[in-house]
């Protein structure tokens, strides 16, 4: 199977909650942090 990236390869500094009209896919694609660096490992 190969594998394939949807989201955007940069490096993701940002902590912060969603904001009010963030979709799900905006949100998880800028998150930072320890624990979300396990999301997907």
């Amino acid at each position: 199977m190969i594998g394939v990236n949807i989201f955007s390869a940069v490096e993701r500094t940002d902590p912060s909650l969603a904001e009010h009209g963030d979709s799900h896919f905006q949100f998880i694609d800028c998150l930072a942090g320890p624990f979300w660096g396990q999301v997907g490992t």
